[in-house]
């Protein structure tokens, strides 16, 4: 059994000094680098840490962009919906009222820019959805 003891006290030491070694030889890289590449910030470990690191946060940062162009797509269909029953409300009151309507004095549905601005923001958003390069992860 002391023997047994003995024996993995020198494999944990065998261990440790293994550990130290690589300690050294990744300060010594990192030194060479720092040397090499030092003045313009182009250090090929630290670009290739902050690649790995872009490549873990993309698929949480995609997420959040299908959120918000969700949450912006509910929105524009909760404002044309409410927008157009404002505008019946107001011709119904007109009519009440016996005033000429609003959208008959200058020939154009007072919608029709809203209409426009949120067709072409689905067009924009189609084609960014289309032109997105798919990123392997």
């Amino acid at each position: 059994m002391e023997s047994l003891r003995a024996a993995t006290d020198r494999v944990v030491i065998c261990l440790e000094k293994a550990e130290a070694d690589l300690k050294a030889v990744a300060h010594r890289l990192e030194d060479e680098f720092q040397d090499t590449y030092g003045g313009c910030g182009a250090n090929p470990l630290s670009v290739l840490q902050r690649l790995k690191k872009l490549e873990r946060e993309l698929p949480h940062v995609r997420d959040d962009c299908y959120a918000v162009l969700t949450a912006k797509q509910e929105l524009l269909e909760r404002a044309n919906r409410q927008m157009s029953a404002t505008r019946e409300l107001q011709e119904e009151l007109e009519s009440m009222a016996g005033i000429p309507l609003a959208s008959s004095d200058t020939g154009e549905h007072p919608l029709e820019g809203f209409r426009a601005a949120v067709a072409g923001c689905q067009a924009s958003m189609a084609s960014l959805h289309s032109e997105a390069p798919r990123v392997a992860v």
